[in-house]
């Protein structure tokens, strides 16, 4: 291999998503000489070529804790089989770096020997450090994560799936094994949607945080709506390593909505269409309007509708009358006749046909007709196909009545003249009929629609008291469980009360403030009628006079709240109430010295429209906090409640020294929570 191509071929080899390849000669005396390196070599090991060909190749560059271990893998190569191999090098500036190599002998056919070694190498670093940050915090955080009632997916910056937790593995029917390492929108996201989420992960590199719906594809192929929140992650210097996403599954919410959005414009449809046909569905009333307007446009003495079943092949009359009659004859009880064969009945003929019929020369044609029953509208003698008067018209139109296009039944008009009917009236004729068809249909329709609607009102009766036993069945659920977490706060008092231990008391007490601000969270939610919200400045005044009761002060200290009256949703409530609980018992316990006269504490909660925020601000008039305490890196276990409940709540914090301490707090209407 010539120095052109072996240059071609370890370019090649680097494009494929590797930092640098190299190709080594192995000499006679198995010395290895580095011959040409490829790539990004120099930026990750600070070595140039020339300067590792002085050196001893492995000795310079691999870590010394690694070397036995590489030497053996070397080994396998030398021995001719291709191997990779996960290790750590040492740098020119003495860094550590994690590489994964890819080694593969060159033989040269005539001798059988190793001439040259060719091997690609990735840098790993990043991915290594990304591995050791998530085991750190895995034992924090796992057990958290896989109890959500949300599906988590952790991935690196090249959309590598980490980690997932158990409900997210319920979600897509995949196995952990199945995902881990593997790009996540190629395995379960839908194809249409995989631009838009290589687009929405790029965007975590640069610290972007969002909220969308997608389509994901379960392992059995079904397809579930979810909605993903995506934020980046960092490390412990604030680098981007990663993007974790909290997922939850809508499909059903959506399809609820779509249910109950396709019964409503159902009703709506047909209570609107109920009262646009409400003048004019009753079937005699259809065709008295048809009879009235033919009446003055046409000649005739008497008229007949009949309906036609095409499955039972049975003509059935349900209009008849005549031109000198005040009001239709009653057809409940005239039968109906079969569909007769061709040639034995002038409407049969025309149905079967769809073709109208205009007999000017009446009188010749019944005579050639096979029917021998006769009937007359006026005298209600026998009911045959073909109808005739007593007066023997002279002439007859009979044209098909069509429901799009299919023949649905037809009219039949007689007149005492001789040729009386020509094509213009046929035309005229016809269209009325195509109006009159619609306006039975619709009528049949509207018979079986008020019976649906009454069906789907007791249907929607049913699901409103439903939703009302809910929400009272939702109540009572809030009420349990402050009942619950009070006694859980009974429970924690009583066994505080039996330590002697100042420290463990101390925070068997703090505990039990945490779970008595959860409490009224819930007391406050089972009083209120939306129950997605609190009143929080109920929920402040009844924290403070909490506090009051469960606190006994060295010193009288008051406490003020300003508060307006103001809802929050439960989701910003819970982390909120939390903060100020953490807030007061720091003003309780450290403010104030023993001389101190006229101590009190102020809380105030208020939303600013400039900034669109809200603001909880709690203030004293003690001693303040100590200078050595900052809120955002202090370690104790109060600040480090507080300021994760903060950031949850997308709020900043500030702590001011000035005649005492005053901790100021700000968040968002729209909160992390209320994205998901």
């Amino acid at each position: 291999m010539d120095e052109r191509n072996k240059l071609s071929y370890l370019e090649q080899l680097t494009n494929l998503t590797f930092d640098y390849t190299y190709l080594l000669k192995v000499e006679s005396n198995d010395e290895i000489v580095p011959e040409i390196i490829v790539g990004s070599f120099e930026n990750i090991t600070g070595y140039s070529l020339e300067e590792l060909r002085e050196k001893n190749f492995f000795l310079s560059i691999i870590y010394e804790e690694d070397l036995v271990t590489f030497l053996d893998y070397w080994g396998n190569i030398i021995s001719g089989k291709p191997e990779t191999i996960i290790t750590r090098i040492l740098t020119k500036l003495n860094e550590i770096k994690w590489v994964k190599i890819y080694s593969k002998p060159i033989v040269d056919e005539p001798s059988g020997n190793i001439t040259m070694i060719v091997g690609a190498v990735q840098d790993i670093t990043e991915q290594k450090l990304m591995e050791e940050v998530l085991k750190e915090s895995e034992s924090t955080y796992r057990s958290l994560l896989e109890s959500m009632g949300e599906g988590i997916i952790l991935a690196d910056n090249n959309d590598h799936i980490l980690y997932v937790n158990k409900k997210f593995t319920e979600m897509v029917n995949y196995t952990k094994f199945e995902m881990v390492g593997k790009i996540g929108y190629n395995l379960f996201v839908d194809p249409s949607e995989r631009n838009r989420i290589m687009v929405k992960n790029k965007l975590r590199e640069s610290g972007v945080t969002d909220t969308y719906e997608t389509i994901f594809i379960k392992k059995n192929g079904e397809k579930m709506d979810v909605v993903i929140s995506g934020s980046p992650f960092k490390n412990a210097q604030d680098k981007v390593i990663g993007s974790i996403g909290v997922i939850n599954d809508i499909t059903e919410h959506k399809k609820n909505l779509s249910r109950i959005k396709k019964q409503k414009d159902e009703i709506d449809i047909l209570y609107q269409a109920g009262k646009l046909l409400s003048m004019n569905l009753d079937v005699d009333s259809i065709f008295n309007t048809v009879f009235d307007v033919i009446s003055g446009v046409v000649d005739f003495s008497e008229l007949f509708v009949a309906k036609y079943s095409k499955e039972e092949k049975l003509i059935k009359y349900i209009y008849m009358r005549s031109i000198n009659g005040a009001d239709p004859v009653d057809v409940s009880q005239v039968p109906a006749i079969p569909l007769a064969p061709e040639g034995f009945g002038i409407i049969s003929d025309v149905i079967r046909k769809s073709t109208p019929m205009i007999l000017n020369d009446y009188q010749e044609t019944l005579k050639k007709s096979k029917t021998l029953v006769k009937v007359s509208v006026t005298r209600k003698q026998e009911f045959a196909e073909d109808k005739e008067s007593v007066s023997k018209p002279l002439s007859a139109i009979i044209v098909p009545i069509k429901l799009d296009d299919e023949v649905i039944g037809a009219i039949q008009l007689y007149s005492q003249n001789k040729d009386a009917y020509n094509s213009e009236q046929l035309v005229f004729l016809e269209a009325l009929m195509h109006q009159a068809s619609l306006a039975y249909h619709n009528a049949m329709l509207f018979q079986q629609a008020q019976e649906e609607i009454k069906v789907r009102k007791r249907a929607e009766e049913e699901l409103t008291v439903s939703l009302n036993e809910r929400e009272l069945l939702l109540k009572e659920i809030h009420h349990r469980v402050k009942n619950n977490l009070q006694v859980v706060s009974s429970l924690l008092k009583m066994q505080s009360e039996k330590i002697s231990d100042k420290v463990v008391r101390k925070y068997f007490l703090e505990s039990r403030d945490k779970v008595n601000a959860i409490a009224l969270i819930h007391e406050q939610l089972y009083k209120m009628r939306d129950l997605s919200r609190i009143n929080f400045s109920e929920y402040i005044n009844s924290l403070v006079d909490n506090m009051k009761v469960m606190h006994t002060l060295n010193e009288p200290v008051t406490i003020n709240v300003f508060a307006e009256e103001l809802t929050l949703p439960i989701d910003i409530a819970m982390p909120c109430g939390l903060i100020l609980n953490e807030l007061m018992l720091n003003a309780l316990k450290h403010p104030f010295s023993s001389d101190f006269v006229d101590a009190k504490i102020d809380v105030e909660f208020s939303y600013d429209k400039s900034t669109d925020n809200y603001k909880l601000i709690v203030k004293d008039n003690g001693k303040g906090f100590p200078d050595d305490i900052e809120l955002s890196s202090h370690d104790t276990m109060g600040l480090k409640l507080i300021n994760t409940l903060t950031n949850q709540i997308d709020g900043k914090i500030e702590l001011i020294r000035e005649n005492g301490s005053r901790i100021i707090l700000e968040f968002p209407p729209s909160s992390y929570f209320e994205r998901f």
